[in-house]
């Protein structure tokens, strides 16, 4: 077993602090494949519609997948078909010859590639997002560096930040609609139905009125003159 390990070197043109992923160019059936994503969270390797098509590989091409693709939003994608590819890392005496299978699909994507889990491991390849480099084994069975960009992550993220600001722009939202009055509206005059001229009851003896809200007229209650005076006090309260 190699070892395999970082240093500050590998962190040298390094803008820090940093949060930025692991991107970088990967050659795919000898197309150089700018913005790969390596992600060792991905359990598949994903070549997009926009890069598969721009290799000019025929759909024909494509082997059947039956199984979704779990996105970064959880949301689901039946990818268009799968498909084994030579993959190049590094030039000259680093070189790293493999074959891997990638996934097609077709959805707005800020990186033209994935390199998921299986390729990483087919590379024999150590991740550090920190440095942002991998080290991988070259066909000569040598520990190698490759380095990303790191101004090619922040342009990805900025334009996976322009695609979803778009997408929220598209969405159609619900229109302010004028309140139509309904003929369930809960008005005063909807809880008697009596004509106004009907009698109404009224209390047997001498009555008087009660203040509810001192100041504000109409708010007062009408009690037998009989009531005790706590009562009285009770509802003025």
């Amino acid at each position: 077993m190699l070892s395999i390990s970082f240093s500050e070197a590998d962190a040298k043109g390094i803008v820090f602090p940093h949060d930025d992923p692991l991107v970088l160019v990967l050659t795919v059936n000898g197309a150089d494949v700018k913005r790969a994503l390596v992600d060792g969270g991905s359990s598949a390797n994903i070549l997009f519609a926009r890069a598969f098509d721009a290799m000019r590989i025929g759909r024909k091409y494509l082997t059947p997948v039956s199984y979704p693709v779990i996105g970064f939003n959880r949301s689901t994608v039946r990818p268009e078909g799968s498909i084994a590819l030579q993959v190049r890392m590094g030039e000259g005496p680093a070189v790293r010859d493999v074959m891997a299978e990638f996934l097609k699909i077709d959805v707005p994507s800020a990186y033209n590639a994935i390199v998921g889990r299986p390729l990483i491991h087919d590379l024999q390849a150590v991740v550090s997002t920190y440095h942002l480099t991998m080290v991988y084994v070259s066909n000569a069975g040598a520990t190698e560096h490759v380095r990303g960009s790191q101004t090619m992550a922040r342009e990805c993220y900025v334009s996976a930040l322009k695609q979803s600001s778009r997408q929220h722009t598209c969405e159609q939202t619900p229109s302010k609609r004028e309140r139509v009055p309904s003929t369930h509206d809960l008005a005063m005059e909807n809880f008697d139905t009596r004509p106004v001229t009907a009698p109404r009851p009224s209390l047997a003896g001498e009555t008087v009125e009660i203040e509810l809200q001192h100041g504000v007229p109409g708010r007062v209650v009408r009690v037998r003159f009989d009531k005790d005076v706590d009562t009285r006090c009770h509802l003025a309260l």
